[in-house]
């Protein structure tokens, strides 16, 4: 209920109403430039006794610079005056003039999209720490001998260099690097102890594979040789009998090599298949 007591305040229309305690009435008076008198009122509307009214407020209630007058006029559709409804005129602690008012009005959201943008730099910052750590693991599991695993110290990357050399002799029939590849009683117990039969071999070789890769397994060492395990692929072109095949057939075979000191160099001294 209404704090305000009963009389003539300016209803913000250019005259001034009546305010019975609870709501305007219909009983109006023209506001002239100069303020005017109570004798100047007409009567007051059927209630209690004008005599025993108390005296009208001088003081009126304004919004705010260039806003309405209050009490509001009836009717008003922005601050009604209906049961339940603000109380008028506004009190202390409003949004118009502080009041209880300033209660009903909804607090501002705050916006969550800072939730998002967190989470995917967090995503992000996993992404870059999975690349730092996986990255330079997987390539120290490659090297020059067309991946596996690697070489712990000089003596088995010399093994390795060895193999892979071996390698590139038969795959570009090249003697010079048979023959550095290799020990003398290696060459010996295969038969290729000279260029010619070993070119003779090595052509055929050429000629009857392609898409050669070889890819080192294991690495271990007794004593002063050095055991280097292969797993060999490649695009077989002809059949047993040696005769041109219609469709390449993809092969894998399996080898041990066995290096050992050869002067200053490491070299292969002894091989097996599977």
């Amino acid at each position: 209920m209404s704090s305000t007591p009963p009389g003539w305040y300016d209803d913000g229309h250019g005259a001034r109403r009546w305010w019975d305690g609870a709501r305007w009435t219909e009983q109006t008076q023209t506001q002239t430039p100069d303020a005017v008198t109570d004798a100047a009122s007409p009567v007051a509307p059927a209630g209690p006794d004008p005599v025993h009214q108390p005296e009208a407020p001088a003081a009126v209630y304004p919004l705010a610079a260039g806003g309405s007058v209050y009490p509001p006029a009836a009717g008003d559709p922005v601050f009604p005056t209906e049961p339940g409804g603000p109380v008028y005129p506004p009190e202390a602690g409003g949004p118009y003039g502080p009041g209880p008012y300033a209660e009903s009005q909804p607090a501002q959201k705050r916006s969550k999209l800072w939730i998002v943008w967190v989470v995917i730099g967090v995503v992000v910052l996993g992404l870059v720490i999975t690349a730092i750590v996986v990255i330079p693991m997987l390539l120290s599991s490659v090297f020059a001998a067309g991946g596996g695993i690697k070489p712990g110290n000089d003596d088995e990357q010399a093994a390795v260099d060895a193999v892979q050399l071996y390698d590139d002799a038969w795959s570009e029939v090249d003697c010079d690097k048979f023959f550095a590849a290799t020990t003398e009683s290696f060459r010996a117990q295969i038969g290729l102890a000279e260029c010619d039969s070993f070119e003779g071999e090595a052509q055929g070789f050429s000629e009857s594979t392609d898409e050669y890769e070889i890819a080192v397994t294991d690495i271990s060492r007794d004593g002063g040789t050095i055991t280097v395990a292969t797993t060999e692929t490649y695009l077989s072109l002809t059949d047993d009998e040696n005769q041109p095949l219609a469709t390449r057939e993809p092969a894998e075979v399996h080898y041990e090599y066995y290096v050992v000191a050869d002067g200053d160099h490491w070299a292969i001294d002894d091989a097996a298949s599977d």
